[in-house]
């Protein structure tokens, strides 16, 4: 079987309407320095491996690669045309780096965010490393595609009675992951943050049409630690869906009280 296990199951943890994977057997390949990037072309890698699956018709949604790295400083990121995801360390320590043992290996999950899959499908890597799989994973242009745009721990501060401050998603989709929002509908967005008393208010508006309001959960104690575990998430669907409204002015998140923000994650489907 060419899927180990602990990848299975993060795979069977992705959503339902998840692409189809194709693993790709690395063997345990050595790869890479410390002076430069060295790279993965994941298109030569599939045509080799699966030479019957037409990549022109498929878009790349996410590479998981299982591998290790010699010092536990090597990161890899995904590049998809001229765009690149935010590099991840990968984990490894030497005593591990020639074991054949499989918890010695890290699981490095890349989300293809620009929304486009034309032009070259690398994995850039930076540091010592040995790479045993990676499971790709393509859909067609009828998949959702998931975005998420990184906050940073963002802080807004205003009072519960006003103040109101308001995220700009479709911008920020724009601007920083290069998608061109019109060629998508929107079908929800997560809100990962907190508020400082538990009292903070979150609300989605999809061009006119704005969905009921949310509190954000929270207590002074955490609000300084920047742990995932001390961050909320909050769900929302389209709030247009259910006014006759349509989507194509602004997607916002609007938020009173003290709060910080993490980050916001949008589901998208192509018009």
């Amino acid at each position: 079987m060419k899927l180990i296990f602990s990848v299975l199951v993060t795979l069977l943890s992705l959503p339902a309407w998840a692409g189809d994977f194709y693993v790709l057997d690395l063997n345990d390949a050595h790869m890479g320095n410390n002076t430069g990037d060295s790279v993965i072309e994941l298109r030569q890698e599939m045509r080799r491996q699966y030479p019957q699956v037409r990549l022109q018709r498929m878009d790349l949604l996410s590479v998981m690669m299982v591998s290790k790295t010699r010092a536990g400083n090597g990161t890899a990121r995904l590049k998809v045309g001229q765009d690149f995801s935010k590099p991840q360390k990968v984990d490894g320590r030497p005593g591990a780096f020639g074991s054949d043992d499989e918890k010695s290996y890290d699981r490095t999950l890349m989300i293809n965010e620009t929304g486009d899959s034309n032009g070259v499908w690398q994995v850039h890597l930076k540091g010592n490393f040995k790479i045993r799989q990676i499971v790709v994973e393509l859909g067609d242009d009828d998949r959702p595609v998931r975005a998420t745009l990184d906050y940073n721990d963002l802080h807004i501060q205003g009072g519960p009675l006003g103040g109101e401050q308001i995220l700009a998603l479709r911008q920020k989709a724009q601007q920083e992951l290069g998608l061109n929002t019109q060629q998508y509908k929107i079908i929800s967005a997560t809100l990962v943050a907190k508020s400082r008393a538990g009292q903070g208010k979150a609300s989605f508006k999809v061009g006119s049409a704005e969905s009921p309001e949310q509190k954000i959960p929270g207590r002074p104690a955490d609000f300084q630690n920047n742990s995932d575990w001390s961050y909320s998430t909050l769900d929302f669907s389209n709030p247009s869906v259910f006014s006759n409204g349509n989507d194509n002015g602004a997607w916002q998140i609007h938020l009173r009280g003290n709060i910080k923000v993490k980050e916001v994650i949008l589901i998208l489907e192509k018009k």
